[in-house]
């Protein structure tokens, strides 16, 4: 094992050490650094807060993390507890996965002096779509209106003033239906009177006015640097057998990924102001990281989709070249800069 304590500077990596998006960035560290994955706590990789007259510890193994100058946290994507995972009879699972849970949830409130990319409380305040529409447009990004709901009415209110529309999911989780993984995509809504809206109370969902598209834009978002990039993937008109409902169309840059169409990536230059307001969303939200979708209009006005705090960044990195992962690497060890750099 690394002798930490003799490091001169530290960086903690919380995530599934299966994360493919780790060498990005440690390949770029100058310093050492520890990963911190949940999920081997329960193949005996300890983890111990102690609260003594004398003073406060935290321990990973035989490694005393209050010792360590930690320069950096990243939080990244560590994986939940499953069934599968702990080895516990099913009427303790929920009692289990609760401790394992509460104990590295603790975690995430300790080393402040650090840099966080990013705090995992503000991670899941910014993981609010309303609220990231309310920012965005303070900021002076175009929204689009939407509607979150429940109500099959309301949303054929919406739908009845913004016929050209889509709707997409309100949940971060996909369903698993007979043994299969589903997806669940962003659709375009082409029959608005035929759209099957029974259930929606169980299924909330988001349904968001649209425009002409020219361009998706994903920029990503680390400290003051902006990295923007085209996403193109199948013509729309290919995604005509996958209607759902006889009323959507799927409408999302992710599709090319999830089906083989194949996906165009490429670098985009972003004009120095929309740069600038993502930037300043960002910074609104209490996040050094985000990945935010953008779509640019037949005009070349740019709009503002939604904002994902810790959404994944290496598929943009390996197909433009674009340093991200060593913009991370660099606020983790020096910590975050003023300023707007566009790149």
């Amino acid at each position: 094992m690394t002798d930490f304590a003799c490091m001169d500077r530290v960086v903690l990596v919380i995530s599934d050490e299966r994360d493919g998006h780790i060498p990005f960035v440690t390949n770029h560290l100058e310093s050492e650094y520890l990963l911190v994955d949940p999920g081997a706590i329960i193949s005996g990789s300890s983890l111990t807060f102690q609260h003594l007259a004398e003073r406060n510890t935290l321990s990973l193994q035989e490694t005393d993390l209050t010792a360590l100058d930690i320069t950096g946290v990243w939080f990244r994507k560590p994986q939940r507890f499953r069934h599968m995972s702990i080895p516990v009879p099913q009427e303790y699972f929920e009692y289990s996965a609760s401790a394992l849970t509460q104990l590295t949830v603790t975690l995430y409130s300790q080393l402040q002096s650090a840099t966080w990319v990013s705090d995992y409380y503000a991670i899941s305040r910014a993981s609010n779509k309303f609220l990231q529409l309310q920012l965005a447009a303070t900021v002076g990004l175009k929204t689009l209106a939407t509607v979150i709901t429940s109500s099959p009415l309301d949303a054929r209110e919406f739908l009845a003033r913004y016929p050209r529309a889509v709707v997409k999911p309100l949940s971060q989780k996909h369903p698993r239906v007979d043994g299969r993984q589903m997806v669940l995509l962003t659709h375009e809504i082409t029959e608005p009177a035929g759209l099957d809206l029974q259930g929606l109370e169980l299924a909330p969902s988001i349904f968001q006015e649209t425009v002409a598209v020219a361009e998706d834009i994903r920029v990503t978002i680390v400290g003051p640097h902006c990295f923007a990039a085209s996403v193109r993937s199948a013509p729309s008109e290919a995604l005509g057998h996958h209607h759902v409902g006889g009323a959507t169309r799927i409408r999302d840059s992710r599709f090319g990924h999830y089906s083989g169409a194949g996906v165009v990536i490429e670098p985009w230059s972003l004009p120095e102001e929309v740069a600038k307001k993502c930037v300043a969303l960002t910074n609104k939200l209490g996040l050094n990281f985000s990945a935010i979708d953008l779509i640019v209009d037949d005009d070349g006005q740019y709009h503002f989709l939604e904002l994902n705090p810790n959404g994944q960044w290496a598929y943009i990195e390996k197909n433009t070249g674009l340093p991200i992962g060593a913009s991370i690497a660099e606020l983790l060890q020096r910590g975050a800069r003023g300023g707007t750099s566009a790149q």
